[in-house]
């Protein structure tokens, strides 16, 4: 996010679903001019997060000037619902707000308190996301995943398919510690439209019709 973009915010409205905590608020310059943590499930934590968000500050839904959706990688129902919800706010705000995207491993990055240790987050069954101290972000299996656990932290989900017996510290994901939009712009980025952080998106085969169909009829063995 530029400088100039985010200077001239004065009602963004923040939506993560991607942790063990789900987090709504309105960031300003340099804090927060409102920030709630709640338990899951994201269903009923984000839609009251957003009615205590502007029943605080006294505002509307017309108010709101940007959303700032966390695309995950994270808890997968939550990161669905938040999409939902914010695709659901663009359509009743109008004219509808800029979306700006962020990877919750960046914000994780800003947060940690062991910048030189990689960040390990469940991806797949037998896969995570493993992001470098230098921010890149890959998939490992679990077999490399299980090498290097003691010498990584790790960004937590409510629930988690797999534990190693040893494993490195973990990120306290707790955006309140972010000091409002001066730490957020670093990783924020515009987007035509909200989406969810996949690698690996899913594939699609076309269907085809079997090469002798025409050759068949009501009966034909």
């Amino acid at each position: 996010m530029q400088e100039d973009e985010s200077s001239s915010l004065s009602f963004p409205l923040l939506l993560d679903a991607s942790s063990a905590k789900v987090h709504v608020g309105v960031p300003s310059k340099d804090d927060w001019l409102f920030l709630e943590r709640h338990d899951p499930p994201a269903l009923t934590s984000l839609f009251k997060g957003v009615r205590k968000c502007l029943a605080n500050l006294g505002s509307s839904l017309q108010a709101v000037d940007a959303i700032l959706f966390c695309e995950g990688p994270g808890s997968t129902l939550g990161l669905r619902v938040a999409l939902t919800l914010t695709k659901t706010l663009l359509g009743q705000i109008s004219p509808a707000p800029p979306v700006f995207t962020y990877n919750a491993l960046h914000a994780a990055r800003s947060l940690t308190d062991n910048p030189s240790l990689p960040i390990l987050v469940d991806y797949r069954q037998g896969q995570w996301y493993l992001q470098e101290p230098s921010g890149e972000i890959r998939i490992v299996e679990e077999e490399e995943a299980s090498g290097l656990a003691a010498s990584s932290q790790f960004l937590r989900q409510r629930k988690s398919w797999r534990q190693f017996p040893e494993s490195g510290p973990d990120v306290k994901y707790d955006l309140s510690r972010l000091r409002g939009l001066r730490d957020l712009s670093k990783i924020l980025h515009r987007a035509a439209k909200p989406t969810l952080f996949d690698l690996r998106p899913a594939t699609f085969q076309k269907w085809k019709p079997l090469q002798d169909s025409e050759n068949l009829s009501p009966g034909t063995p």
